[in-house]
């Protein structure tokens, strides 16, 4: 028997402080042992000193990597060369196994020193070498989200979790945000995938706050919206349908985040026009939609009485992101509402997007990197290109010498503005 009427009744007895949810997740600190039974605290916090962080490229569930060569162009046209690594997991058949690491050479740390402060408007400049230790908080809520309701099952909630990467030390109320977002084809994955955890060290070192996101996938069977496309031969052709119905709670979970990073951001120190987002297949999907699909798309779909949390998740805050960085991703997530109402996502207001994809993909076909590229085309949005001598899941691919992390950061750092020292 479905629960949507007690689930509203459960969200308006919680906002109006008659009562509370018995939802709240449960987690250990990973350091002291000690417990936390609030769902928006963490489970467990950690502390990476700048020193120590070293960083991993090599592929894992199930990737492998092998030395080619890319060429990159931006914008203006300009093109280069170097090496790139290539791997071809499945985008359909997300392996649990683990590779060997290959070992990128250790980026140049320096003794952390006393931060000089925020610029006068409170701005913080991000730093270009590791500086700060970085702070893991893991497991903390950002939303709850209807599940099975797809196989006529009852319907059941999950709590929504994230981890945020903080630099210990780092002055200013405006810190940049990096958004990440995991991949697995929509039917797996999760926010600690280590080439991701390498991510949110690398920008965290530098003066970032990272939160990386969990969202529900094809198992959890999210609520759909009744109009949504069930063509996706036509859509996606390189998706199952069990994908392609997963998109929309996926696009509805890490525009919530967004939203609730927004909320928090006096809490955090951040800066909220510089928010960007980076993701790696299906994760590259989702920071696409972020950076161009608009605000209504992916929450005004499903009404308050079918997914009584939406009420829960800062409706009015805004789920933009102001930079992109898209590995071997595509345009699924904006085919589908395109689909529904005709109207075109790509125009003047998206976010400038990196596009970084291997050539010898056949999980994302490399012609999604090329439709991208020609929709910034058209629009004349800033875009960088990068085709990799690769296949897909390329993490450690070398642009310009530079490992995917530092070409990410040069690229947000330029778009969002930032003052680098």
């Amino acid at each position: 028997m479905s629960i949507r009427v007690s689930l509203l009744c459960t969200v308006l007895l919680s906002l109006t402080g008659m009562g509370c949810s018995d939802t709240n997740h449960r987690g250990t600190n990973s350091t002291t042992g000690a417990t936390s039974t609030d769902g928006n605290d963490s489970s467990g916090e950690d502390v990476i000193e700048a020193k120590d962080l070293s960083f991993t490229t090599g592929g894992t569930s199930g990737e492998e990597d092998s030395s080619n060569s890319d060429s990159s162009t931006d914008s203006n046209g300009t093109d280069s060369s170097d090496t790139t690594g290539s791997s071809g997991d499945d985008i359909e058949t997300p392996q649990d196994t683990t590779e060997p690491d290959t070992v990128a050479p250790k980026p140049d740390t320096i003794k952390p020193e006393p931060d000089a402060g925020p610029n006068p408007d409170g701005t913080s400049a991000v730093k270009a070498k590791a500086i700060y230790d970085v702070k893991v908080t893991s497991d903390v809520k950002y939303g709850t989200g209807v599940i099975n309701t797809w196989s006529g099952k009852d319907d059941t909630i999950i709590d929504l979790l994230l981890d945020i990467y903080e630099p210990v030390g780092a002055k200013g109320t405006k810190k940049p945000t990096l958004m990440i977002i995991h991949g697995g084809g929509f039917v797996g994955g999760q926010k600690d995938q280590k080439q991701l955890v390498m991510f949110g060290e690398f920008f965290a070192a530098r003066g970032f706050v990272c939160f990386s996101v969990d969202y529900r996938v094809a198992k959890d069977e999210g609520l759909l919206p009744g109009n949504w496309p069930f063509e996706a031969a036509a859509i996606a052709p390189e998706m199952k349908v069990t994908q392609f119905k997963a998109l929309y709670p996926a696009g509805r979970d890490v525009k919530a985040a967004v939203r609730w990073v927004r909320e928090n951001s006096f809490k955090y120190g951040l800066d909220t026009d510089a928010i960007a987002a980076m993701g790696g297949s299906a994760g590259a999907f989702l920071a696409l939609m972020l950076g161009t699909t608009e605000e209504d798309d992916y929450k005004s779909e499903v009404d308050f009485q079918s997914d009584p949390f939406l009420l829960e998740s800062y409706l009015n805050n805004s789920s933009k992101v102001a930079a992109v960085i898209d590995l071997w991703g595509g345009t699924a997530l904006l085919d589908a509402v395109k689909f529904i109402d005709g109207k075109e996502r790509f125009d003047k207001t998206d976010a400038p997007v990196a596009i970084i994809h291997g050539k010898n993909d056949e999980s994302v076909p490399f012609t999604e990197a090329e439709e991208i590229k020609a929709a910034y085309e058209k629009t004349g949005v800033a875009f960088s290109f990068h085709p990799l001598d690769a296949g897909h899941g390329a993490w450690s691919s070398k642009i310009d010498g530079k490992n995917l992390a530092q070409v990410s950061f040069e690229f947000i750092a330029k778009h969002l503005n930032l003052i680098v020292e």
